[in-house]
């Protein structure tokens, strides 16, 4: 699957089957519902209404069952299941009443349309816009994993990709998907991805974003503080006495535009130019070639910064490949900060980096999901954590 890779596990205990198919060039998924294949006998100390319910839960949950689908009757219960029917009725009696089931005269019993149990996460979807490029994402999936690591999960990457991105979010409407957590692309062309998110929504799912938000859709949202990261960058770069200081990003991103204005904060507080030639990015290269192209061009103006701050770790691996290149000294003739800290200690120099809390933003997310999912109906909630600068090989004084 080129363009979407799904990672799944999802029961298919008889008395009802769930197959995940792939399908298309995005990776598309499609959940069949298979009628029953064999007589499921109850049994345990738990009540055997009790057990019925679990089983539709659990359908239900998956996307077996889904919103409009019928439910078998109480005559084919008691037929599958060796149950009576005071037990079969007691089982969907009770899933009617929590607002999982709905009853039409004359007609049957139907899987309502907000039918996902509040008690229970359910099946969810994770998208990050890339796990290849940088280990930031895997380590914020670490703090997802920390807990919702019990629960079944559908991974996928949409690359960056807003028409991916909205290909994966249809696919997880129809597979089943009772939340979902991502960190949206961003850029001019998210129309469509934002109507597949409005979609999810209109139909009871729980979605959190992760590290970049959508200020036009009412869902949760956790990241750092981006625009104190660029503070706190620029504001050591100042204590260091660097006035000349570049920031450097890769493509149009909003967390990196937010770092950009926090660092343009710091040099108008110190009534220092903002100069556009020392800003510098955009283009489709990667995030490492990216800091590359850009320090070659930093260092063909007049007057070359004295200090740069990369967007993120690989940005800076860049800022450091093309100092070598050029046979500048870090921090002797240039200071470099990188953001992130996945891998900037391991760099040489290692890099002096503003910290994100990548495994609290993970963790966070999966925290608000399961408050939704378990009942929470508060506003949609934008929580910023704080980040802090780490103090390594790459910056020191400004040259003199």
């Amino acid at each position: 699957m080129p363009d979407g890779v799904y990672h799944c596990a999802v029961s298919a205990r008889s008395p009802l089957a769930a197959s995940i198919q792939y399908t298309g060039s995005c990776g598309g998924v499609r959940c069949l519902y298979t009628k029953y294949v064999k007589k499921r006998i109850l049994s345990g100390d738990t009540p055997m209404f009790r057990q019925l319910e679990k089983h539709l839960i659990e359908r239900i949950s998956s996307g077996v069952l889904r919103a409009g689908d019928q439910v078998p009757s109480i005559a084919e219960l008691c037929d599958q299941f060796n149950v009576s029917a005071i037990t079969a009725r007691r089982a969907l009696t009770d899933l009617v009443q929590e607002g999982m089931l709905t009853s039409i005269q004359g007609k049957g019993t139907f899987v309502a349309a907000r039918s996902v149990p509040q008690r229970a996460v359910g099946l969810t979807g994770v998208i990050f816009p890339d796990f290849t490029q940088t280990p930031f994402f895997s380590s914020i999936h670490q703090g997802v994993d920390s807990v919702l690591g019990q629960q079944r999960l559908v991974i996928a990457s949409s690359h960056m990709n807003p028409t991916v991105e909205t290909s994966i979010l249809t696919d997880f409407m129809s597979c089943g998907i009772t939340s979902v957590l991502f960190t949206p692309v961003t850029g001019v062309e998210r129309s469509g991805a934002d109507s597949a998110i409005r979609a999810l929504l209109d139909a009871g799912l729980h979605l959190v974003a992760i590290d970049r938000g959508v200020a036009t859709l009412p869902i949760d949202h956790v990241s750092s503080d981006n625009v104190e990261v660029g503070r706190v960058a620029a504001r050591h770069c100042r204590d260091l006495g660097h006035q000349r200081i570049a920031f450097l990003w890769a493509h149009a991103c909003v967390t990196f535009s937010d770092r950009q204005r926090g660092y343009e904060e710091v040099l108008r507080q110190d009534r220092l130019p903002i100069e556009a030639t020392l800003e510098r990015g955009g283009g489709s290269s990667s995030y490492e070639e990216s800091g590359y192209l850009r320090t070659l061009e930093l260092f063909h103006l007049a007057k070359p910064p004295t200090a740069i701050i990369a967007g993120n770790d690989l940005i800076a691996l860049g800022v450091l490949r093309a100092c070598r290149f050029l046979s500048i000294a870090v921090p002797a003739q240039v200071s470099v900060v990188s953001v992130d800290d996945a891998i900037a200690g391991l760099a040489t120099p290692s890099l002096t980096a503003v910290r994100q809390p990548t495994v609290a933003m993970g963790r966070r997310a999966a925290e608000m999901v399961v408050q939704r999912a378990g009942g929470y109906q508060g506003a949609p909630r934008r929580e910023l954590l704080p980040v802090e600068l780490v103090v390594r090989e790459s910056t020191g004084p400004v040259p003199i």
